[in-house]
């Protein structure tokens, strides 16, 4: 007796992938950044192919960070990860032929820009390099002096404590 081929299940890989749609004037130096989990072609085709829009595939990659871990990441969280680096989006530079549901999924930066960033995305976990601080902040008097004092103590003690 011949045993039934039955698959419950089906290998799925996350991918973030990114398309420009040359000829619509309004997307001049913008790029779509997106995540899937079917076939990049098949799901970009999905999106312009009703608009009659042609889409330029510029890249595509596994969303999984390269630590070994196996940890997927979505196309919001290297979305986020390319606001904090200064990347710019519609809405920013008040572009407003994009529509309000579009407007977060696409940046204005070079392909072979946003490609880089991606893979720096993936290898360090989304964690800037840059040491600037993202919201100014002023301590308080007493707090100021409790740094100065802790600052001085470690100065002339090395290896002392200090509460």
């Amino acid at each position: 007796m011949q045993k039934p081929n039955i698959q419950s299940t089906k290998k799925v890989i996350p991918m973030i992938y990114a398309y420009t749609t040359p000829g619509i004037t309004y997307h001049d130096g913008y790029i779509k950044i997106g995540y899937t989990e079917q076939d990049v072609d098949t799901r970009i085709r999905q999106q312009t192919h009703t608009a009659g829009i042609r889409a330029q595939k510029e890249w595509q990659g596994n969303a999984i960070f390269d630590d070994g871990k196996g940890e997927p990441f979505k196309d919001y969280d290297f979305h986020a990860y390319m606001r904090n680096n200064g990347v710019k989006q519609p809405q920013d530079l008040n572009n407003k032929y994009f529509s309000e549901e579009d407007r977060n999924e696409w940046f204005f930066i070079s392909p072979r820009n946003s490609r880089e960033m991606f893979y720096d995305f993936r290898s360090n976990h989304g964690i800037l390099k840059s040491n600037v601080a993202v919201m100014p902040y002023t301590l308080r008097e007493e707090q100021n002096e409790a740094v100065n004092l802790t600052k001085a103590y470690f100065e002339k003690h090395p290896n002392g404590e200090f509460l």
